[in-house]
């Protein structure tokens, strides 16, 4: 409900659909509230909610499954499913689902069918490639979700006071200045001497003057040392600057900010033999 310019308030059409969905965590407060609500609108309404039709629908791990229906007196409904015949929910496996659609893909372009095979006149991968190049510049899909998914962990990184930031900061948790996970259950973190080391620990010096000093847990056999030589070049032209705060840089694009597109294309590179 809205304010209106009178007294009173407005009325929203959505307050009178069939069909409402409720989200809400399973803690007993929540159930609690979410009960107290049920009973109200019974009361002003004199309508009484149909328990049989609705359904509690858990999202994620639920330990206390059986106190919610039993508390709630509610069918338990799994995802994938339907609302009002529209699929809610899918299972994660965008690897299957991206491989069936390139298949239609496949059959539409060469005319096949389910019942039909057609014989594949050209590479897939060419088929992939940039119009430039001679291809009809069709997307990967698994590429392109993962680029997709990258241009998300870019303006977590960016976007310091967005709400949609701050809910995923409080269910997940963060720590040092954002790039650290709070599980320590990662593979790279066993391999860190010190796991509260900082970049600028490693830099000795002020300003341009100065130099890396990285420490390392072992003495080096002789196969590696020129694996860390070309580890100290990379490192040569970098200046930490302690007194200037950190930025993002993206080096797949020339004004440096990130792009779906870049990071797609970065994907694809090795795709990108030229046809014919």
């Amino acid at each position: 409900m809205g304010r209106s310019n009178g007294e009173g308030r407005d009325l929203l059409h959505l307050l009178f659909v069939d069909d409402t969905l409720i989200f809400c965590n399973t803690n007993s407060e929540n159930l609690i509230y979410l009960s107290w609500v049920f009973l109200w609108f019974e009361a002003i309404s004199g309508l009484k909610v149909n328990r049989d039709k609705s359904e509690v629908i858990p999202v994620g791990r639920i330990k206390s499954l059986e106190d919610v229906v039993s508390m709630m007196g509610c069918r338990v409904r799994k995802l994938p499913t339907s609302y009002l015949g529209l699929p809610l929910g899918a299972f994660f496996k965008s690897s299957r689902v991206c491989a069936r659609l390139e298949k239609i893909q496949r059959d539409f372009l060469w005319g096949g069918s389910a019942l039909e095979k057609k014989p594949h006149l050209v590479n897939w991968s060419l088929v992939y490639t940039d119009k430039k190049e001679g291809g009809l510049g069709i997307r990967r899909l698994v590429a392109l979700n993962k680029a997709l998914l990258g241009k998300w962990s870019w303006r977590f990184a960016i976007e310091r006071e967005s709400f949609w930031k701050q809910v995923i900061i409080n269910k997940f948790g963060l720590e040092k200045g954002g790039w650290c996970s709070s599980s320590k259950e990662r593979l790279w973190c066993g391999v860190g001497v010190n796991k509260d080391e900082w970049v600028s620990n490693a830099w000795e010096g002020s300003g341009e003057s100065g130099s890396w000093n990285p420490h390392f847990s072992r003495h080096f056999n002789d196969w590696e040392l020129e694996e860390v030589e070309g580890l100290l070049w990379k490192l040569h032209p970098l200046v930490v600057r302690r007194e200037v705060e950190d930025v993002l840089s993206w080096k797949e694009s020339r004004d440096g900010i990130f792009s779906v597109r870049s990071l797609y294309r970065s994907f694809t590179r090795t795709y990108s033999d030229p046809f014919p």
